[in-house]
């Protein structure tokens, strides 16, 4: 199967993604990386094949670099509908790795191994043992990227527009969680791309600097955001945040100290 199979497919659909930064005119695809990650016979056999890819999407003379984990397989089952990309000559259908439980476990499986394929690196933290038994799921996609959460444990954040250097959310929550918070969600692993030695049409890292492409973090099952909290407040016969908001401040004040 051909790289330009696939850029034609991504070129309708990358538009259509609600963490697509264009807006207007028309759409043009290339793929700047391509890594396979499980290749289980072109989808063949009911088990998913896995392609890791980097995408320029240029409209006009702009262009934004996403990562697009690719599944295919014979048949797309009904759960697995909406994530559908399109169909490829064989047969086949190519749809929205992210989306698949089956495929977000060869992800999970990379990191807890350290596997090294092509240019993908995948590390665990030092000292952290990743259990990859834990199930996957997805959730609700966010502007930016795409959470897959395992076992209500572990939650891995896949940055959809990548881009080259120390990223706050795995550099921050790792300094504060070193130095002993258990306010953060500390993280547990990553997924990375090293830098070019040299700048190279189409790459996210064109100043050879590292691309933190997924990060793994311990995941708060029952946490929300204070906004949520807030607006939840006024439906009350009595609204009333100041407990929450004193709590939240005191938190803040912890975590900057």
């Amino acid at each position: 199967m051909t790289r330009s199979v696939l850029a034609d497919l991504l070129s309708a659909w990358l538009p259509a993604q609600r963490w697509f930064a264009g807006s207007g005119g028309q759409v043009r695809v290339e793929i700047a990386s391509d890594i396979t990650l499980a290749d289980a016979g072109a989808g063949r056999n009911g088990r998913p094949w896995l392609r890791h890819l980097i995408a320029d999407a240029w409209v006009g003379q702009e262009r934004v670099s996403y990562q697009v984990p690719v599944g295919i397989r014979a048949e797309l089952p009904a759960e697995l509908a909406g994530a559908r990309i399109g169909p490829l000559p064989d047969g086949s259908v190519a749809y929205d790795g992210a989306a698949d439980p089956d495929l977000a476990a060869v992800l999970l499986h990379g990191i807890a191994t350290g596997r090294t394929q092509g240019r993908l690196h995948f590390a665990a933290e030092p000292g952290v043992r990743i259990d990859e038994t834990l199930p996957g799921r997805p959730l609700p996609a966010l502007a930016s990227n795409t959470s897959v959460v395992f076992g209500d444990k572990a939650i891995l954040k896949l940055l959809r527009r990548p881009f080259a250097g120390h990223h706050p959310d795995l550099e921050v929550p790792a300094a504060l969680a070193r130095n002993g918070s258990n306010l953060v969600a500390a993280p547990l692993g990553r997924i990375e791309m090293p830098g070019d030695s040299a700048e190279r049409s189409g790459s996210p890292n064109p100043a050879g600097e590292s691309v933190v492409l997924g990060i793994l973090s311990v995941y708060f099952p029952h946490s929300t955001d204070a906004w949520s909290l807030a607006t939840a407040s006024l439906h009350q016969p009595e609204p009333d945040f100041s407990v929450q908001a004193r709590q939240l401040g005191e938190t803040t004040g912890r975590l900057h100290a």
